[in-house]
Formats: C-alpha cells, structure tokens, sequence
C-alpha cells in the first residue's frame, strides 16, 4: 500500500458545496432555533467542564439525522474519518479525532436530554412550527392522521414485563384487500414495541403534532385532544379539515371534531352492512334511500324496472346541522320518468339530511364530492411523511428502549425535519419538501 506524506489542511468552507450530506447538515444547524435549549443545558452544570460541549453532543444528534446514522457508534466512527462534519458539529480541528465524545458520554447527554429536558425540546418543535408559519401563512388548514410502527431494540417476549423493555407491548395491524381472482385477502404486519400518532399538514407534508403510545393502543385514541392541543399551542394555525383512514371511522369522533373544534372529519368508511342490506328510507321520503356508502339515493318506477340515482351534493347547512341534496335530474340533467311527480320548479326536489341521524355517513363532509376525494387524497401525505421519518431518519432501526427515549428520538428526527424545511424556504428553494435534495 503506497502512502503519502500531507500535511493536515484546515477545512476550507466553501468545499462544502461539494458535498450534499455536508450542506444538508450545515443548512439544520443554521436553521433550528435551538439557543433557548443549549442555555438551559449549559446552565444545568455551572462551574463544571465538559470534555465535549453540549452544544457539539446537541450538533451530532442532529447530524447523525441528517447522514442516516441509526446508531450512535456509527456516528462517532464517522467522525472519526471525516474532518469536514467534525468542523461543522463545532469540534476543534486542532484537536482531530480526539476531539470527538466518547460513546459514554453520548449516552449520558442522551439520557439527561431525556429525563430532565424533553419539555424544552417540546418547546423547540413548537418555536420551530411558529418559524415555518412565517413561511407558509396556511400550514395547519388540512390535516391527516396515521400512525407507524416503532420498533424497541429489545427482544419481544409473549409477557411484554418479562422484555428488555417492559414499558413496549405487541401491536397488529391488519391488511385486506380483494385479488384479480375476486377473492379476499388479509396481510398480518406484527411488531413489538410502540406506535407513533402523527397530525401533518398535508398539503405541505409536515408533522405538526405526535403522540407516542404502546403499539396495543387504538389508532383514534386521544385524537381530538391532539387536536385542541395543537390549537392551544398554536392560536394562528386554524385547522379546517381532517383526513384519515378505516381506522378513524366513528361517528363519535366526527361529532366531536365538529362540534368541538369545528374541523371537518374525512374519514373513509367501514364495510358495515350486512349482506342484503343497502340503507335505510328517509323518514317522511317516499323514495329515498340513505345507502350506506354515505350518499343519498332516490328511487322511479319505470315500467317494471327500479331506477335508482344518487343525489346531488348541494351544500353543507351549519347552522341547520344538515346536508342539502338535490334532484339529480334538476341538478345534473339526467332523464328520470318521475320528474314532474316530485316536483315541477326547475330546481327540483330538496332533500336534507341531519348529521345527528348518522355522522358516520352523513358528517359535515358530503361524501363523493371532488372536495371530499381531493381532501381524502391528501391522507397520503402522512404517509410519506412516516417513510422519511422511518427511512431518511433512520426511525425504523430504533437502538433505544422505554418511550421517554423513543418519543425523544422521534422529536429530534421531527425536528431535524422542520430544520430542513426551514433551510429550504428559507433559501427559496423549489422542492423544499425534499429531505434529500439541496437548497438552491
């Protein structure tokens, strides 16, 4: 192996642009308005001297972010060859590899940050919200909600106490879905450890809120509370709409929404009816049927056929606490033999149904309209917001055990997510949504 004889060369800034994990994480670091927690860190040990500033330990949590690291000694061996992220985490280039902490005294600092400073990180997410508002004036308007699965690093026992980790427990999440052969089919996903709530912004995909339970716990719990919690915490975000899956579909919950929070409920609806079944008549409506797919349905005897249409979306009634539906041969012109027989006018017949009969089916939401499937569409941003956490953040290979240790590391990944973010609009960059790309 030939080797060369070179003098150490300082890091020349500017080299920087040359490399797209190094720019990425010197955007975060200029970007995350974090002075409030390193005061409040570095005021926990007055007239005590650290080997390593918190202020670098905070800087290499991030950094490990940034650069995919899942564990803590893959990040202190990356620092260790590479001068330029040691320069930028604040490590005196002096110094060299020396100049890096320890696995020990990372995990000190890491468990101090847990059990004596999550409120101030807690604080930091929203400071970093109130900053992004700046930038987007409608982040909040419409919302969705999914949760992910969190794996411990510890071994899953069938008695969760008997665990590395008792605090975890076994969550389930079932798939089914129907083949080309016509047959129905069911995928089991099974993990130990804990789940992730999650509220995003959907239109510009970040994550507003979180919550961490055991894995066991119901996706829909303790939702409207995240909800009026984000609202408590942030008075300038106005929430209008809320989407989500399956999972969420309860009238309780769309009830609740509207009445307490006035945010309309998108949810998708459960098969619940039974075979043979489809809906219930109108009381007092000689022909319509309220299906149980949520839409409005009338009925005209042509010969001796049934025709049934569905009838048009017409508005939404606050202050009636209804839905207005209209004639579909008035609204949409279609041909129906019993037209003049419901009515005349040519605005046709009016139909309204209460939510109170069923918020289920008929909450402050018309289902089928473009807004609801534009709304519900937008569900899918949870997801990708889940993949960047999961994968970019390196959320799915979790080294840590207990939920105050698992929520921290969803708040730093969550964090590093918004500084991103931050970098991005602040720099006018087009894709800013991306976590991979740079800020140009």
């Amino acid at each position: 192996m030939a080797r060369l004889r070179q003098p150490y060369l300082p890091l020349d800034w500017e080299g920087i642009e040359d490399s797209p994990d190094l720019e990425r994480v010197a955007m975060v670091l200029e970007s995350l308005p974090d002075e409030g927690l390193m005061k409040a860190l570095e005021a926990s040990r007055p007239g005590r001297r650290d080997v390593t500033s918190v202020r670098v330990k905070w800087n290499m949590l991030l950094a490990g972010r940034v650069v995919g690291h899942a564990t803590m000694n893959g990040l202190l061996r990356e620092l260790k060859r590479n001068p330029a992220l040691r320069r930028l985490v604040g490590i005196n280039p002096a110094v060299g590899p020396k100049g890096a902490p320890d696995a020990h005294e990372m995990s000190r600092f890491w468990r101090k940050l847990g059990r004596r400073f999550g409120g101030e990180v807690d604080s930091l997410r929203a400071a970093a919200v109130e900053r992004l508002r700046g930038h987007l004036p409608d982040l909040g308007e419409q919302l969705g909600t999914d949760t992910t699965a969190l794996r411990t690093w510890a071994r899953g026992r069938r008695d969760p106490k008997k665990s590395a980790d008792p605090e975890a427990d076994w969550g389930r999440k079932i798939r089914r879905w129907k083949g080309t052969d016509g047959q129905l089919h069911e995928d089991v996903t099974k993990w130990f450890g804990y789940k992730a709530h999650l509220l995003v912004d959907t239109r510009h995909e970040l994550p507003l809120a979180r919550r961490v339970t055991k894995a066991s716990r119901p996706d829909a719990e303790k939702l409207l509370e995240m909800v009026r919690g984000l609202k408590a915490r942030h008075p300038g975000l106005s929430p209008k709409s809320l989407s989500a899956d399956k999972a969420y579909d309860d009238g309780g919950l769309t009830a609740d929404l509207w009445r307490q929070e006035r945010v309309r409920g998108v949810f998708d609806l459960r098969d619940t009816a039974q075979d043979g079944e489809d809906g219930e008549r109108l009381p007092g409506g000689r022909n319509i049927l309220l299906g149980d797919d949520g839409r409005v349905y009338c009925y005209a005897k042509a010969g001796h056929r049934m025709i049934r249409q569905a009838m048009r979306p017409w508005g939404f009634e606050a202050d009636r606490g209804t839905t207005k539906y209209r004639c579909p041969a008035a609204a949409l012109g279609t041909a129906c033999p019993e037209r003049e027989r419901c009515g005349s006018g040519p605005y046709g017949r009016v139909v309204r149904v209460k939510h109170d009969m069923d918020w289920r089916r008929f909450g402050p939401m018309a289902r089928h309209t473009k807004q609801w499937k534009r709304l519900y569409r937008g569900r899918t941003a949870c997801e990708r917001v889940n993949a960047r956490l999961k994968g970019g953040m390196a959320m799915d290979d979790l080294h840590v055990r207990g939920i105050r240790n698992v929520t921290m590391s969803l708040d730093v990944a969550i964090l590093t997510l918004y500084a991103l973010a931050l970098g991005h609009l602040r720099r006018g960059a087009k894709h800013w949504r991306s976590y991979t790309r740079i800020a140009h």
